[in-house]
């Protein structure tokens, strides 16, 4: 057998957002690359589509001739495969052709000397469930890497419940990024491990490059309210609303793609300035050039089993922070201020702008505990390929 291995992912990402949405997945994919050939399904809706998305779903796949393409290798080693399903999910023969023409996409990119060692999914969808139903057999692993709590999020369709919690039950292991996940996963399946978030230490920490702050942000009125990320379902633009109140004078900074929602919010707070999205490797000057960094996110059923990707990357910095009263972040209370309500929020923020930056020898050696390399060493060690 060949001793070269390879590494399926079920990813929920585009290709075209890889650069801009530096996630999880992002860090721990390129880490396993550098051990195994990943080849990464790219993200496919799933949801019925509305008449005017499936118009326009319909007129793109005619332009480009319907046809199922590959990409070339993007992110070191990384190989993206476009599946070429149709937007059309709502029957059995759709969903059964949409699944012929995903393993047909495989397939035709996996090389045939290529070892099929892990099986690893982010994106339950079904069509990921019916992969692993059918394929389970041919890896040596199978992962779940689970992110959120999948049926309290509007965009994806109203099974997703059911097909999350059968895959927990399929695969060999369960990774679940906070307590809540943890806590519900490992009722399904008994091999489900804890492993939060991470972070690209040396990106974040204040030394270095970190320590110049960009053109676009040096004329700016101080305090700089800042969050770095995407405007997803958990942000809440109240709580900027109600920090901005209170601190009069203050600008808030929004770097990330904010998808057009941003118009009302500026509307009503004229110093709100989006920045859109900066490649990650840039990210570290944008917040070090904050004074206050911000986790704005509603308190719901959704955002339970949220761990914010960009906590650790704000610890790195020293800043001080302030979150909404996320569950995974509370046994952080060193590191931040936790709200239970917006007066609450904005009163964090207020006193939190005259707080000193702790020095980066005083959080090295604790966001280094957690740096990504520590986490997917962790992983591999879970997944237990000698």
């Amino acid at each position: 057998m060949t001793d070269r291995r390879g590494l399926l992912c079920f990813g929920g990402f585009a290709r075209h957002d890889w650069a801009l949405l530096w996630q999880r997945q992002q860090a721990v994919m390129t880490r396993l690359a550098r051990r195994f050939d990943v080849h990464y399904v790219e993200r496919f809706g799933t949801r019925r589509l509305t008449v005017g998305e499936l118009s326009g779903a319909l007129v793109a796949r005619w332009l480009s001739g319907g046809e199922q393409s590959l990409a070339a290798d993007v992110s070191e080693g990384i190989q993206f495969i476009a599946p070429g399903v149709a937007p059309f999910h709502g029957t059995p023969f759709w969903r059964r052709r949409n699944y012929d023409r995903l393993t047909a996409s495989v397939e035709r990119a996996w090389p045939r000397e290529l070892r099929r060692s892990v099986l690893w999914i982010y994106n339950p969808s079904y069509l990921a469930l019916e992969f692993l139903r059918h394929a389970a057999g041919q890896w040596e692993r199978t992962v779940y890497d689970c992110v959120q709590r999948f049926e309290f999020n509007r965009y994806y369709p109203p099974d997703i419940g059911e097909i999350d919690r059968e895959i927990a039950r399929r695969v060999d292991l369960v990774l679940a990024d906070s307590r809540t996940i943890w806590e519900e996963k490992k009722r399904l399946n008994p091999n489900c491990h804890l492993v939060p978030q991470g972070v690209d230490v040396e990106r974040f920490i204040y030394e270095g490059a970190n320590r110049t702050p960009p053109d676009e942000l040096r004329s700016l009125t101080r305090p700089i309210l800042g969050y770095q990320g995407a405007w997803h379902q958990a942000f809440d633009p109240e709580l900027i609303a109600a920090a901005l109140e209170a601190t009069p004078g203050a600008t808030f900074v929004f770097v990330g793609p904010a998808l057009g929602r941003e118009a009302q919010l500026r509307r009503r707070c004229p110093s709100a300035v989006f920045l859109g999205p900066r490649a990650h490797t840039e990210l570290g000057r944008y917040v070090n050039a904050f004074d206050v960094c911000l986790i704005p996110y509603r308190l719901d059923p959704h955002t339970e089993g949220v761990f914010p990707t960009k906590f650790f990357e704000y610890v790195a910095t020293g800043l001080p922070i302030v979150s909404t009263d996320l569950p995974d972040l509370r046994e952080y209370s060193e590191y931040v201020r936790l709200a239970r309500s917006g007066d609450e929020f904005a009163a964090y923020v207020r006193a939190a702008i005259h707080q000193r930056r702790r020095p980066p020898e005083l959080v090295r050696p604790f966001v280094e505990q957690h740096s990504w390399d520590c986490r997917v060493a962790q992983m591999l060690d879970l997944v237990n390929l000698r």
